[in-house]
């Protein structure tokens, strides 16, 4: 689309052409072939609209006449043009919140797919994402703008760099999607390690443990073990259905020539010709050809799925129970503390996880399907950004939640009723407790009146 065309619609009259035309170059990788102010000599037709008519550069891509595509469906109607920053970075949580809930599921597919296990499609990964693209859709165009062309870059020589475009409006866009993208895995996480606590202690009880009786009738809180399996398998699923989504979407838009050059594919193809002349069976090189290339695929993605997976599931399942005592705990005693140890926890998380995932998938991009990627391309800036992003989020949502905490009482743990005491049997046996992290009375039994026995047992 020209400036013209932007300008026609009121949605557009008043934005900046700047903003438009960085938003139009960044979303279209064909017009980036050439620096942006050539790009935006073409695309600024307001003086000299004859000029631009025939341009190499618009015409030789489809989208100047059908508008924006694929990425640049991202365009929002006059409907909600006048949408605040307020109302954007809620569209933006709402955004981030549907595309990890969609990873999750797709993790969970793949997971299961990959153990043979055949699930149905019940298009609930597809909903979400298509709820979070729909979420995209609502913000400003400028904005969207300024969402795009926010991030790291590398210049010819490797070092990292701002892209052109960085907005302070475009980062706090991506801490809202950074808001969003917390609350599925922060709520599955939690729920996840106290069904596991609940199921160890009921276990325990059953089996005849005083001390796991104790715990249970006071409802004591998520233990340890259970909290980072938790958030160590819910972060998995959502870091490995991520990955596995992106090496999709990359295998798919590679050439089948240039798919035909990686040996997996020679392997399949070659395997799926000698059992095909086996039994008799006449299939043409391009039917074979495409067949092999679905099952290269699905290699790549089960590929990038299990690493990611693995990788996830170690950094959320150390950090994520961190990060929970940074957001409602009581990790450290002031709010400042707590804001501060949030945004370096979910640095390092972010950082690392963000990286990881840019460098699996273009391991299996460059294994699968294409020789020539290059296994650190985007990975420096994708890093960067994950732990720019990472950090501003971790401590924005701590200056929310801390307060929330402190005035709903939320991550306190409560005294036990006289009916839980009565409902225990004392004096608990020494020999069923650790002696070493739990202080007893004089003849080595618990006292459950005791608050400091109690809150110990209940670690």
């Amino acid at each position: 689309m020209f400036l013209s065309q932007y300008l026609s619609m009121p949605q557009y009259k008043n934005a900046d052409p700047v903003k438009l035309a960085r938003f139009e170059y960044g979303a279209n990788p064909d017009y980036q072939t050439v620096s942006f102010d050539e790009f935006y000599d073409a695309f600024d037709d307001t003086d000299n609209q004859s000029a631009t008519q025939g341009n190499p550069l618009f015409t030789a891509s489809p989208q100047m006449n059908t508008g924006i595509q694929s990425a640049q469906q991202q365009v929002p109607s006059s409907d909600h043009s006048q949408d605040g920053l307020a109302d954007d970075f809620i569209d933006m949580v709402q955004m981030g919140a549907a595309g990890v809930g969609s990873s999750i599921v797709t993790g969970i597919d793949t997971g299961l797919n990959y153990l043979g296990v055949d699930t149905p499609d019940l298009g609930i990964a597809k909903g979400l994402q298509e709820i979070s693209d729909d979420q995209l859709n609502q913000i400003a165009p400028e904005r969207l703008a300024d969402y795009t062309n926010t991030g790291f870059e590398e210049d010819e020589e490797g070092n990292l760099k701002l892209k052109d475009g960085f907005t302070w409006t475009g980062a706090l866009m991506h801490i809202g999607q950074g808001v969003g993208s917390m609350i599925p895995t922060m709520i599955g996480g939690g729920v996840v390690g106290k069904g596991l606590s609940m199921v160890g202690r009921g276990a325990a009880a059953k089996l005849g443990s005083k001390a796991a009786q104790a715990s249970k009738a006071l409802n004591a809180p998520t233990g340890k073990l259970p909290k980072a399996l938790g958030y160590g398998a819910v972060g998995g699923q959502a870091m490995g259905g991520g990955t596995a989504t992106a090496v999709r979407e990359k295998m798919e838009s590679i050439p089948l020539e240039t798919m035909a050059k990686s040996k997996p594919f020679q392997v399949v193809y070659n395997v799926m010709k000698e059992e095909a002349a086996k039994a008799g069976e006449t299939v043409d090189d391009m039917e074979l050809a495409r067949r092999a290339r679905e099952v290269v695929i699905d290699e790549a993605v089960n590929s990038g799925y299990l690493q990611m997976a693995g990788i996830g599931s170690m950094t959320s399942g150390i950090l994520g129970p961190m990060l929970e005592k940074a957001l409602v705990g009581r990790l450290a005693g002031s709010y400042v503390s707590n804001v501060l140890r949030a945004g370096a926890i979910e640095t390092v998380q972010e950082g690392v996880e963000s990286g990881a995932e840019q460098g699996i998938a273009n391991l299996n991009v460059q294994k699968y399907g294409n020789p020539d990627q290059k296994v650190m391309e985007g990975v420096k800036a994708a890093s960067a950004m994950g732990a720019t992003i990472g950090g501003l989020t971790g401590s924005t949502v701590a200056a929310g939640t801390r307060p929330l905490a402190s005035l709903t009482g939320f991550g306190k743990r409560e005294a036990p009723t006289q009916e839980a005491l009565d409902a225990v049997n004392q004096p608990v046996d020494s020999t069923q407790v650790d002696s070493n992290a739990t202080p007893m009375t004089e003849d080595g039994s618990i006292d459950l009146n005791n608050a400091e026995q109690v809150e110990a047992l209940a670690q």
